[in-house]
Parts: structure tokens; sequence; C-alpha cells
């Protein structure tokens, strides 16, 4: 079979085996995979990142195994779990989960009920401003009928602060409801590409990865957790750092642990905390968790994986809770996998 060699849009180099709908100057047929091997195949990544980056410490040699993750859904966090390119991940990272998608609807549906409402008042408003305008109106045609001049130019008085308020409020009126059909249009595009997107997600197979030095590959998507907020994705032909499991022992209450993920546009970065304690698969800790951190390691002093950071709980009056899946529930999710 013929393989396909193109560069997406982050300048990362594809090989697959299915054509872009028509393959371009920018598409390069090739007859087999042994035969023409991505840009660096085979690379030493865990000594070129170590020889670029230089780390002084274990936490610093840990990040060395953590990248970022590009999907249709946004960004992520991963890491190497072996020495031969594997990578795991949250599930909500690459696809819509369940939760969020049932979370998404219901955000959805209130959205609906406010526009719906929005638009019932806007509605109501404008019969109002219509009735106002009919009155006035009338109350012109009536003025010239009254019988003396005093009462003709105090109705002409009464009628021009009437319209002025007219014209006000219908200045406002025309203003807001503008702005809403605006802010209602660009919501329905925002949806309309959140619908998109996660269709994208949901059968895309390469993933682009940022490494710690900021080099960019492809890797590909070998399992989804059907129950678990997992993923596992394979960086394929390199020799990559990786993080090690710590020992279950590790996981007590009070233990240092380091969040390491790629919060907004921040590269790996690294926060501090300790364990909270456990809740069934979770281990609890106060180590700040942000957005895009979603599937980073959470770990010891020493280096070691103690889980895979998945989402935070906010609790009444306090920051919140960060939660991450233990390492024992994914070697047991991922473990036949990574055996291969």
């Amino acid at each position: 079979a013929q393989i396909y060699k193109y560069k997406n849009e982050d300048g990362v180099w594809i090989f697959t085996d299915t054509p872009r709908e028509l393959p371009d100057a920018g598409v390069d047929i090739v007859d087999s995979i042994g035969t023409h091997p991505s840009p660096g195949y085979g690379v030493n990544l865990e000594e070129q990142l170590a020889g670029t980056l230089k780390p002084a410490n274990k936490i610093e040699r840990a990040a060395l195994c953590v990248m970022k993750i590009k999907s249709p859904l946004g960004h992520g966090t991963g890491f190497f779990v072996t020495g031969t390119g594997y990578i795991a991940t949250n599930k909500h990272v690459l696809q819509l989960t369940a939760r969020e998608k049932t979370k998404r609807e219901t955000v959805r549906s209130e959205a609906e009920d406010q526009i719906k409402t929005a638009k019932n008042n806007l509605a109501l408003e404008q019969e109002k401003l219509s009735v106002f305008k009919k009155q006035l109106d009338e109350y012109a045609r009536k003025i010239s009928s009254l019988d003396t001049r005093r009462d003709r130019e105090i109705a002409r008085e009464n009628y021009a602060v009437e319209l002025k308020r007219y014209q006000s409020w219908h200045t406002d009126f025309q203003k807001r409801n503008k702005e809403f059909k605006t802010k209602v249009s660009a919501y329905r595009d925002q949806v309309r590409q959140q619908d998109y997107n996660a269709s994208r997600s949901a059968i895309k197979e390469n993933f682009t990865i940022r490494l710690a030095d900021n080099s960019t590959l492809s890797a590909r998507l070998v399992y989804v957790s059907p129950r678990l907020d997992l993923a596992l994705l394979k960086l394929d032909g390199y020799t990559t750092p990786y993080l090690r499991p710590a020992d279950r022992a590790a996981i007590t209450q009070g233990r240092q642990v380091y969040a390491i993920g790629n919060p907004i546009t921040l590269k790996n970065s690294v926060s501090k905390g300790i364990i909270s304690g456990r809740q069934g698969v979770f281990i609890k800790t106060d180590a700040k968790i942000y957005p895009g951190n979603s599937g980073g390691p959470l770990i010891t002093p020493e280096g070691k994986v103690l889980g895979i950071n998945t989402f935070k709980e906010l609790t009444h009056k306090f920051e919140g809770l960060g939660f991450a899946i233990s390492m024992d529930t994914v070697m047991g999710e991922l473990g036949s996998y990574l055996a291969q």
C-alpha cells in the first residue's frame, strides 16, 4: 500500500496510508514506511532533551518527560510512561467525554432558556414602544382641536417631553436589541465550532505534541478508555525519557508532591502541594492544577509519578482540590498495551 507523507497545519510531518482529498505539491507518496523514515526517526530523545535543557534536579529531569498535546478541543498535557514512546494523558484532552458532553448539553440548554427569555422580554418591550408611539401620534392629532391657545401650547410642550422620552427609549432599545442579536450570533457560531471540533476529535488519530525543548512531533492514538478519563498515545521510532511509577506506599497524607503541566500558554509549569488523601481511584492534592494541566503527572520529590492530573473540584470558600488518577489504576487500564 502507498504511504502518504505531508506536513499538517503545525508543520509536523504526518505519515498515513490514507491520502487527503487530493494529493498536492505538499504531499509525497512513499513506497513503504521503512523507505522514508520521519525526520529524526530513531533519535534518542532522552539524550537530546537532557543535553539541551540540562536539568538541575529530579523535578526538572521529570519535566523532560512531559509534553503539551494539541487536539481539536484545545491543549492539554501528557507524559512518557515507557522508553519506547508511549504517552499517557486524559481522554478529555483528546475527545469529548460523556461527562463533558452532558455538562455541555446542560449549559447549552440553560443558555437557550436565557435566550428565549431575553427574546420574549425584548418582544414585550417592543410592543410597549409601539403602543407608546400610537398614543403619542393620537395625542398629537388632538392638539389642534383643543379650545384655547394656552391649552394647545401646554399640550405641545407635553408632547415634546413625551416624544423625547420615546426617542430616548427607542434608541436605547435598538442598541440593546442589536447587541443581543450580535451576542446570540456569536454564541451560535461558537456552538457550531464546538460541535465541529468535537466531531474532528472523535475521528482524529494523530496528535501534535510539543516537547520540553519546544520541538514538535506527531503521536498516534493507541487507546481510549471507555470507563476512565484515560488515553494512550504512541510516538513511534524514538527512544524517550519516561516517568517511573512511585510505590503505592508513597501515597500518604501530607506527602509533598509536584504537579507538572502546560496551563494556558505556559510550558511545563510546576506547582507544589501535599497529598490530602484518596478518594476511590483518585489522589487528592492541594497542588495547583490549572486549565491545560489535565493529563500531566503528579510526582514525588524523587521524580516518580503518583498519578495523572485530571480535574479540579472547587469547594465553598476554598480554592479547591486537585484530583489525579492513581498510577496503579492507570497501569491496570493501560498496562496490556505498554507490555506489547
